[in-house]
């Protein structure tokens, strides 16, 4: 099943009174970027008995230090890196540190 398009996905020519009042919402709002539109992802952990302090610490601690970001020319620099040569590499270390050895609780059978 599809979802409803991001209105910043359809063409301005395209839009009905629908999508004009939603995008005067979404601005007013602060929902809207003028880059951007309403595009946006989300991370969503789903599961029984988690930690959730120890998941939010774990990605908090998967972003850049001002350090790092500054030794890789901060966007411009990132821009510059193969397409996801440390982010992905990074939050994909925190994410099976979490998963299988912090929030998993001992009882539950890894497999």
């Amino acid at each position: 099943m599809q979802g409803i398009p991001f209105l910043g996905a359809i063409p301005t020519a395209n839009w009905g009174t629908t999508e004009y009042l939603h995008f005067n919402n979404m601005k007013a709002e602060g929902l809207w970027d003028p880059k951007h539109g309403d595009r946006h992802s989300r991370l969503v952990i789903i599961g029984v008995n988690m930690n959730k302090p120890l998941i939010e610490r774990k990605l908090k601690e998967a972003l850049l230090t001002p350090t790092e970001d500054k030794a890789l020319g901060g966007v411009k620099g990132w821009r510059l890196l193969p397409d996801g040569e440390c982010s992905r590499a990074r939050v994909l270390m925190c994410v099976h540190a979490c998963i299988f050895h912090s929030i998993v609780p001992s009882s539950y059978p890894v497999q």
